[in-house]
Formats: C-alpha cells, structure tokens, sequence
C-alpha cells in the first residue's frame, strides 16, 4: 500500500477486524449463513475475541 495516502487508512482506538466472506456466483445466501455460523462459533472460543457482529446479504448496520 505504498500509494496509499497515511490519512486515508485513520487510526483506531477500538481492536477491529472486518471479514468479507464471499461464496462462488448463484450460491444461496442460507449458505453463506450456515458458513457464517460455523465461523461466528470458532471465533467465539477465541479468548481475545470479546464479541461478533453479522450482516448476511446486507450491509452492516452504521452503528458498529
């Protein structure tokens, strides 16, 4: 990200990781929920991991 200016990437105050999770064309979004649920559970047996937030087929909501 050499090109990248420092002041489009700001600092944050809050430990945050944002995972998109993306399914081949024409797959159905129950998969992609049932994926999500097997992925919201491993993280959930992470010790540093405090809590978990889901959007499937839909942007995140703005009060993350």
């Amino acid at each position: 990200m050499p090109y990248i200016a420092v002041n489009f990437i700001p600092q944050s105050d809050r430990p945050i990781v944002f995972l998109d999770y993306w399914l081949p064309n024409g797959a159905k979004i129950e998969q992609t929920s049932a994926d999500m649920s097997k992925i919201e559970a491993w993280l959930l047996e992470q010790p540093e991991v405090e809590s978990i937030s889901t959007a499937v087929g839909a942007s995140a909501p703005a009060s993350l």
